[in-house]
């Protein structure tokens, strides 16, 4: 009760204040100046309680509480980015399947309604799988692993498939706003083994892969075992550094330049045209 109380108290103060400076008969009762110079003081003295109530109120240990303080959800955040003016999503994967589906949700809806966005710029990093490759690969049956061409290739294409539907749709997006898109794809040298998505500067993502996942291939009419990776169970880890937390400025920030880094040591992905900018 002590707070609304007091609230209530100091609240009054400055009303009656005010009401003594409006009606000239309350305002000779209360002695004019005198009472509205300390109703004024008394509206500063109620902001200042609230202030410090909340900053009492407030969890411990400086940290301020925030609903990102464990983002679960790419597509929700990727929506919030929708809705500023830029719209930037830099991801590490796979195929990239999970990842193109969100991507495209963007560009349709913002064909749609284009809102205040000026500009979307997506990087997109894969594995190279170009030459041989120990993850994804052919389990044998004396539990050793062998590369698998057919599948690499097979694998390969889907990501080429997901990159030209994804194209398609940015210059649909691009031709009919006025917003400047920029599409680009590279491969990475090694295996997939985590994934990481960045959106914009504050939130990042990361999730490791079970790369001794088993699964037949061809699909439909299996003839060999394959280790091919997907999220492991224990799902994604968040952070984004408007939480006021250290720990989540540290990992966004080392997330960020582990992205950028490995952007430079990548190549262009090999199929068609696989960027588009302007």
């Amino acid at each position: 009760m002590e707070p609304i109380v007091t609230r209530c108290v100091l609240l009054g103060i400055f009303l009656l204040g005010l009401v003594a400076q409006i009606f000239k008969p309350v305002g000779d009762a209360l002695q004019g100046s005198t009472f509205a110079a300390g109703a004024l003081l008394s509206l500063v003295a109620y902001v200042l309680y609230d202030a410090i109530k909340d900053l009492a109120d407030g969890p411990r240990g400086g940290q301020s509480p925030s609903r990102f303080a464990n983002p679960t959800s790419r597509a929700v955040l990727i929506k919030e980015a929708e809705a500023g003016r830029i719209v930037d999503v830099r991801f590490i994967g796979y195929t990239g399947e999970s990842m193109f589906d969100h991507l495209r949700g963007t560009l349709m809806r913002l064909h749609e309604s284009p809102g205040r966005v000026h500009s979307v710029t997506f990087r997109v990093l894969t594995p190279d799988m170009s030459g041989p490759m120990h993850i994804p690969s052919k389990l044998n049956s004396d539990g050793t692993c062998s590369d698998d061409p057919e599948f690499r290739r097979y694998a390969a294409g889907r990501t080429e498939d997901y990159a030209n539907h994804l194209l398609f749709f940015a210059r649909r997006l691009r031709d009919h706003t006025q917003i400047q898109v920029s599409i680009k794809f590279r491969t990475y040298p090694g295996i997939p083994a985590f994934q990481a998505c960045l959106i914009g500067d504050n939130t990042a993502f990361l999730a490791f892969y079970d790369i001794a996942r088993e699964a037949e291939f061809p699909y439909g009419q299996p003839d060999r075992i394959l280790l091919d990776p997907v999220i492991s169970q224990a799902g994604r880890t968040g952070w984004d550094a408007r939480d006021g937390t250290p720990q989540s400025e540290h990992m966004v920030r080392a997330c960020s330049d582990f992205f950028e880094s490995m952007w430079k040591i990548s190549t262009d992905a090999p199929w068609g045209e696989n960027t588009l900018t302007g």
